[in-house]
């Protein structure tokens, strides 16, 4: 089954907000849910400032790690799925809105259909960019692959649905990881990876080259920023994600950084063909 956005692809216009702004969690969350009522396909590039650990809808509160449950690390809930990620201040973060789909296979395809213009656009920087078609991106390396960003998205039917994740920037803040992953920074350093680290490009070409991936092939980028109006309403929205009702909620025990997804074969079943070739276990 081909998705809408999949078959439209190359004829979108795409709402660019052109300012990349540092947000905190709660506002960031609601600035992502705010594209999905524009009514049309819309982009944002931005960054979490301060640092945040976000974790999905179907998550539990009680599996954040302590360092969030005791106040030293801001952390807020996603409306998409996915497991729990800390957002370091430097992660390049974006939040894609699209069109409504008619069924979950749709919507999940249209998610690695994004992603793949993600890799492209990393890709348009020298990396070797694949996925393991759960959501997040690898850089292939001689003795293997590195995570280098994550996606999520939001699977409402017949609802206008997000699509969103960040890119790794930056050498992250490793003593801090230890504290929100529970695991030696060695460890880490084996699945992690970042653009500098493969690429040491300044901010700005990075930013250009995610601009790229969502503009090649004929999808226009028109840059439009978020009016006062707009802007009021976000905070509005914000007030839900600060919401310690929100955060709490219902869910089961979830896992922090998941880096690789079992049912490959499932999985490839809502693969596009830009995606043909572009996975790990190709």
């Amino acid at each position: 089954m081909v998705s809408n956005l999949e078959k439209m692809a190359n004829k979108l216009s795409i709402r660019l907000i052109p300012e990349v702004h540092r947000l905190d969690g709660a506002t960031t969350m609601a600035a992502h849910e705010f594209l999905t009522t524009l009514g049309k396909p819309a982009l944002l590039i931005s960054h979490f400032e301060p640092g945040t650990v976000t974790f999905g809808k179907g998550v539990s509160f009680d599996s954040l790690p302590e360092v969030c449950r005791n106040g030293n690390i801001p952390f807020v809930r996603r409306e998409t799925g996915g497991e729990i990620l800390y957002h370091d201040p430097r992660d390049i973060t974006y939040g894609f809105a699209a069109v409504p789909e008619s069924s979950k296979i749709d919507v999940t395809r249209a998610m690695l259909l994004v992603m793949s213009w993600l890799m492209d656009g990393l890709d348009s920087l020298g990396m070797r960019t694949l996925t393991n078609l759960d959501g997040s991106i690898f850089v292939k390396e001689a003795n293997g692959y590195r995570k280098i960003g994550g996606n999520a998205v939001k699977k409402d039917v017949n609802k206008p649905y997000l699509i969103h994740g960040s890119i790794f920037y930056d050498y992250p803040d490793f003593p801090l990881l230890e504290k929100v992953y529970g695991a030696r920074t060695e460890e880490l350093r084996k699945v992690i990876t970042c653009m500098r680290e493969q690429r040491d490009v300044p901010i700005g070409a990075a930013y250009a080259a995610i601009r790229y991936g969502f503009s090649e092939g004929g999808r226009k980028l028109v840059e439009e920023p978020f009016s006062e109006q707009e802007w009021s309403e976000i905070r509005e929205l914000a007030s839900k994600y600060q919401s310690i009702t929100h955060a709490k909620g219902r869910g089961k025990h979830g896992k922090v950084c998941a880096t690789t997804w079992t049912n490959e074969r499932e999985r490839r079943r809502f693969m596009p063909p830009q995606l043909d070739g572009r996975t790990i276990y190709d």
